[in-house]
């Protein structure tokens, strides 16, 4: 069966949200270790197969756009990520304990950064690629 070519573009796109999604619900709903270990093995191998098809399915200035974003953008969203928590544990120091209702544990926090960093990291990418993307047209 030959996918036509509006649905071979999207589909992946819809896959890998989907699976993405179902590895970010697996987080809270999933009690066990163990089940939650298997349900996120099969969320990330999913997840990877629907990438790697959408992948496949770009053309070689859609891929240079991309590689590029990743680079730059979120290169750059890291730094000023890190710049951003080093300024406000620096100036404000009490701004991420009482700004997070207060007796958070280091876990809260690392996981506070971590999210802020990856957040970071995909606005700079989003910036970046619509910019490749408004320079080539």
């Amino acid at each position: 069966m030959a996918l036509s070519p509006s649905l071979r573009r999207t589909l992946p796109i819809v896959l890998t949200l989907v699976f993405a999604l179902l590895l970010g619900v697996s987080v809270s709903l999933v009690q066990h270790p163990v089940a939650f270990l298997a349900w996120a093995v099969i969320s990330l191998v999913a997840t990877a197969a629907a990438s790697i098809f959408c992948w496949r399915a770009l053309d070689e200035v859609a891929r240079e756009a991309h590689k590029t974003a990743w680079m730059w953008g979120g290169s750059f969203g890291m730094v000023v990520a890190f710049l951003a928590f080093i300024a406000a544990e620096h100036h404000w120091p009490h701004l991420l304990e009482t700004g997070l209702g207060g007796g958070r544990s280091p876990a809260d926090l690392v996981e506070l950064g971590l999210i802020g960093v990856v957040s970071a990291q995909l606005v700079g990418y989003l910036l970046v690629w619509a910019g490749w993307w408004i320079a080539k047209r």
